[in-house]
């Protein structure tokens, strides 16, 4: 531990990158590039590339066993701050940022391949006896057929078909937002 927090300036900061890596997947193209660049404009603080690629890994390790620390600055803070930097990086949503829930596509492969999961963008999920929060909505699409794949649905041509939702924790009619199946029954009950 006291290897990873000589590598910060503030405890702070440290912070900063456990949101970073655990709300952005660490597959994405340029992730070090990207957390140096967010912790940049986050604090206003010169870091080196190489310590924050480090630093993330070590971090992914130890937020198993430490996962909400007091110190922590507070997720919408920085969830408004990486939406800020990825619009002024000409990416909104372009990083894969898993803001909140994440709700992946039903269907994973297609014409016999593995498809490749692209973050949509965030959404506005509504629970039963909760209240609203934010997701990331993914999608995916057949290289093949040319099918998009959506968590509820899916697009053929012009062609749009819905899965069987009774069976699912969530559905989305709309690419904006994703409603518990529970709340559904239950709105559906009291009409």
């Amino acid at each position: 531990m006291e290897r990873l927090l000589r590598d910060f300036k503030r405890l702070d900061d440290l912070s900063i990158v456990m949101f970073f890596s655990r709300n952005v997947p660490q597959g994405i193209s340029k992730h070090a590039h990207h957390l140096t660049g967010f912790m940049r404009y986050v604090t206003k603080r010169d870091y080196d590339e190489n310590t924050m690629r480090m630093a993330s890994e070590k971090i992914m390790y130890m937020t198993k066993r430490h996962d909400d620390p007091s110190w922590m600055l507070s997720d919408e803070y920085l969830h408004d701050k990486l939406v800020d930097y990825a619009k002024d990086q000409k990416s909104d949503y372009t990083l894969g940022c898993k803001i909140g829930m994440t709700f992946l596509p039903k269907t994973r492969i297609c014409c016999n391949t593995e498809m490749e999961l692209k973050p949509q963008h965030t959404c506005t999920v509504y629970r039963y006896g909760k209240k609203s929060c934010l997701g990331t909505l993914y999608m995916s699409k057949c290289k093949g057929c040319e099918t998009s794949y959506f968590l509820s649905y899916y697009k053929k041509g012009s062609n749009t078909y819905f899965y069987d939702i009774t069976e699912e924790d969530y559905f989305s009619f709309t690419d904006q937002t994703v409603v518990e199946t529970v709340l559904m029954r239950a709105l559906d009950i009291d009409m």
